[in-house]
């Protein structure tokens, strides 16, 4: 296994740092891929795959600006594992994705355009709003073993702690927001990042 597991822990302590200023999310990315030694790392939203939802480590720009450019993000193979996600919380390429798919499937033949191998995602906050972190291995790199897959599943709880952290400032922020318009007898409509109306 190579995975630094006092650095993979380290690079979790951020997280809930992260939640009180998100531009340490890159770091907590830079970190992680560090300690496991993936390609690179990325969290993007499961419900809503846009530009502007994506944390990712530099190595990943090139890839995600095709994936957004050539249509992946609508059709997404790895959508495939969700069940898994919500069932396990983990999922890896063996358990949704044949060899044969792996090695043919256009998709998977796009990421190794970009260096991109195998992949191990972790599902985290509520099914309704999964992120999903994906690690990405170097193309000559094997799949991710169980043994690696467990250890990355147990970053879950600290990543559903941040994003539980997050959600509940920011609804304390809009809340404090509409009782400032109401003070001020202002109509205002409030949308969550999804572009749909929340207040």
């Amino acid at each position: 296994m190579d995975i630094d597991l006092e650095a993979l822990d380290l690079a979790l302590d951020k997280v809930v740092e992260a939640t009180l200023d998100p531009l340490l999310w890159q770091g907590v990315v830079d970190d992680i891929a560090q300690a496991t030694g993936s390609f690179g790392v990325n969290i993007i939203p499961v419900a809503e795959r846009a530009p502007g939802l994506i944390i990712a480590t530099e190595s990943l720009g090139g890839a995600f600006e095709d994936y957004f450019n050539d249509g992946w993000h609508k059709n997404d193979w790895r959508l495939r594992a969700v069940p898994l996600l919500l069932r396990n919380g983990t999922a890896s390429e063996p358990q949704y994705t044949s060899r044969d798919e792996f090695e043919h499937h256009p998709y998977f033949r796009f990421h190794a355009k970009h260096g991109i191998g195998r992949s191990c995602m972790v599902g985290f906050s509520t099914p309704e709003d999964m992120l999903v972190m994906t690690l990405h291995r170097k193309l000559v790199d094997d799949f991710f073993s169980a043994e690696e897959v467990s250890v990355l599943g147990a970053m879950r709880d600290r990543l559903t702690l941040a994003s539980t952290l997050m959600r509940s400032a920011m609804q304390h922020r809009v809340a404090g927001m509409m009782e400032a318009f109401e003070m001020a007898d202002v109509a205002a409509i409030f949308f969550n990042r999804f572009g749909k109306v929340t207040s």
